[in-house]
């Protein structure tokens, strides 16, 4: 009797296992996740010695030192598509102590989206 018992208790935490499972798979269906990875930084000022020539970095004709190309990419991290509607207001992008100088969108998948760019001194606002 104490076999059967064993038994009987295997197969029911087995089929409760595979239960839990299957109620998990089903949640994350339902899943919408919106994460920023950083794709690239990359330095684009001369690092000269302060007798060098007169070499200047300028975006839109004003001179920057210290510039950085920084790539970012928003991704859906989920298993449904984040609509526009999902969104109380733009995303901001904090920039830290940096000061933005330019942002724009490169590229959308799909390629239908047509997201609004602001600039903000320390920081990018996407709305969708």
């Amino acid at each position: 009797m104490n076999g059967r018992f064993v038994t009987a208790l295997s197969v029911a935490a087995g089929v409760g296992s595979l239960l839990l499972t299957f109620v998990l798979w089903l949640a994350d269906q339902e899943s919408k996740s919106l994460s920023l990875e950083v794709v690239s930084r990359i330095a684009i000022s001369p690092d000269l010695p302060k007798a060098g020539p007169k070499i200047a970095v300028s975006i839109d004709g004003r001179v920057v030192e210290d510039a950085y190309i920084s790539v970012v990419e928003l991704v859906n991290g989920g298993t449904q598509p984040i609509v526009a509607d999902d969104f109380e207001g733009a995303a901001e992008i904090g920039v830290g102590g940096a000061k933005l100088i330019y942002a724009r969108v490169v590229a959308t998948v799909p390629a239908d989206l047509k997201p609004v760019v602001t600039e903000k001194p320390n920081a990018v606002a996407v709305r969708p």
